[in-house]
This record gives C-alpha cells, structure tokens and sequence, in this order.
C-alpha cells in the first residue's frame, strides 16, 4: 500500500497545498485543475462523518491522474483519538484495508477496486473545535483491457 500512495505523491503534495489555502496558478492544466468545494463529499463507499464539524476546505481535481482525487478539511468537536478511532472502526467495518502502523494520527485506506484514502487527525486550536480532519480520497477509475472498459457492460457481458 505504501507504494501506492508514493505513486500519487505529487497529488497528495497538490491536495495538501490546495487545503492549506495556496493558489497555485500551475494547477491550470488539465490533468491537476481543481475546484473548490464548500461542503464535505459524500464520496464511494467511504463513511460520512458523524460528528458536530465545520468543513474548513475542500477541492477535488477531476482528472487527476487517471481518475478523481478529493482532498477535504474539517474541524471537529470530538477529541483527536475519538476522530481517530472512529474512522479505524468505520473503515474496517466498510471492508477497507487500514493500516494505522504510521502512527501521527494518520490512518491509510485500501479498497480491492483500487480507492485509496489517507486520513490524518490532529489536535486544533480552533475554539471548541479540538479535532481538525485531512482527507484525501483518490477514486481509481476501471482501467480498459484488450480495449474494453472494465465497468462498461460490454465488460460485464465478457464476465
């Protein structure tokens, strides 16, 4: 899994930038454009946060890399390892692959269709906001073979 996210560190430098706040005007091309967005994504087979949270940025870069990458921000009330625990717990239990080994409130996150996730909890110093969340989500679109599209139903036919 950990050469699959170095795969897409360039991305995740982008994302990480973008969240921060930066304008990057180089981003204007068509393989890393990005949007902002003003609400937290309800994204594939990943869990909506249940807690009380302020999305504080969040963008997603439509072509990125062969598929879609969403990079999203937010402050929570819940402390850092209530934020933590249950994004291990919620994640297992949607049958992602996590491995929380990196420690530093990161959590990394495998589906067998390819999506990946990374999230990273930390404390905040934001009024009553003791957690602030990263995410980023990287949607892996199918990939064609012997020139058939995997999710087209010419490829489901094959199966």
């Amino acid at each position: 899994m950990k050469s699959t996210f170095k795969k897409y560190a360039h991305a995740a430098l982008i994302i990480a930038l973008i969240i921060g706040g930066a304008s990057i005007p180089a981003l204007a091309n068509s393989e890393t454009s990005y949007q902002v967005i003003n609400y937290l994504p309800q994204l594939p087979n990943f869990p909506q946060y249940t807690g009380n949270y302020k999305v504080l940025r969040a963008v997603v870069m439509p072509q990125s890399w062969g598929g879609a990458t969403y990079g999203i921000s937010f402050a929570c009330r819940e402390t850092p390892q209530m934020v933590y625990d249950w994004y291990a717990d919620v994640l297992r239990g949607e049958k992602w692959s996590v491995d929380t080994k990196a420690g530093n409130g990161r959590i990394d996150g495998s589906k067998k269709n390819g999506n990946l996730v990374r999230v990273h909890v930390s404390a905040s110093a934001m009024g009553d906001m003791r957690s602030t969340v990263m995410i980023e989500y990287r949607i892996v679109k199918a990939v064609a073979i012997d020139g058939v599209d995997e999710s087209s139903d010419e490829s489901k036919e094959r199966r």
